[in-house]
């Protein structure tokens, strides 16, 4: 039995097997550690994509929330590492930062309360859910609302419709006739000038 191989007698001492291991472990591990970097690197160009899409100024044109709101602006901006939208309204403006990476910070949504949320991009939708702790009454509870709103564009990108639902997180449903809240608001893009 005749092995022209010139490792013949190095494999069967098992070096070239030991070599040939550690080579396949440390290119795996080149492999594995490429593929993450690779998949954050897109992962995060994906969501700045996406919120490119909602960039510009909306007025609200519909609203099923609150027929005050109607006329409405919206704004949404974005820098390398955080989303600002802007809403204003008769009341005046507040303004939203919020990190592109999806972490949860303390801000200020419409409204004016302080609130702790998050935004994040999923199938080219804006999903911007937050909390806020408000004591209605003096001597009451603190009550939790959570709030999750779905920003949708549609018509090539000039209406963006935004659903939105409020839910009161441990509270009994017994509990004041408390049940929880939907609404739908939609804005026309208006061209920049």
């Amino acid at each position: 039995m005749s092995d022209k191989s010139p490792y013949s007698s190095a494999s069967r001492f098992g070096i070239v097997s030991a070599l040939d291991c550690f080579i396949q472990v440390i290119s795996f591990r080149v492999v594995v550690l490429v593929v993450v970097i690779l998949s954050l690197v897109s992962s995060s160009a994906l969501a700045g994509d996406a919120a490119s899409l909602f960039l510009g100024a909306f007025q609200a044109v519909d609203s099923k929330k609150n027929s005050a709101q109607l006329g409405t602006l919206l704004s949404v901006a974005q820098s390398s590492q955080n989303i600002e939208i802007t809403y204003k309204d008769k009341g005046g403006a507040t303004v939203s930062r919020l990190p592109m990476d999806g972490s949860e910070v303390d801000f200020t949504p419409p409204g004016g309360m302080p609130a702790r949320g998050k935004v994040n991009f999923r199938r080219g939708e804006l999903l911007l859910e937050y909390v806020i702790a408000t004591k209605p009454f003096a001597d009451g509870p603190v009550v939790r609302l959570r709030h999750t709103e779905r920003w949708q564009l549609s018509d090539g990108g000039n209406s963006l419709t935004i659903r939105g639902k409020i839910d009161f997180p441990g509270l009994e449903s017994a509990t004041r006739g408390v049940t929880d809240q939907s609404y739908t608001e939609i804005f026309r893009r208006i061209p920049a000038q």
